[in-house]
């Protein structure tokens, strides 16, 4: 979402947080690293359709493999 929206300043809506936490273990190489990576990417896009959405929810991604990381918002 771009920064800086009125539309989001002026928002009195409920703000929804979502948070990813997933798994970018050598486990996931290949097939299932192709598939979350894909899920993350409709998600972003469904929320991005939906004018409601994008200014309600709020996301932030954890991954972890060989340790945790985060990675602040989405």
């Amino acid at each position: 979402m771009p920064i800086g929206l009125p539309e989001f300043i002026e928002n009195q809506e409920n703000r929804c947080p979502v948070i990813f936490v997933l798994d970018t273990s050598g486990s996931m190489q290949g097939e299932p690293i192709a598939a979350l990576n894909e899920g993350i990417k409709t998600f972003k896009q469904d929320v991005l359709r939906d004018t409601q959405a994008m200014l309600s929810v709020e996301a932030s991604i954890i991954n972890f493999g060989d340790g945790v990381k985060g990675n602040g918002s989405a």
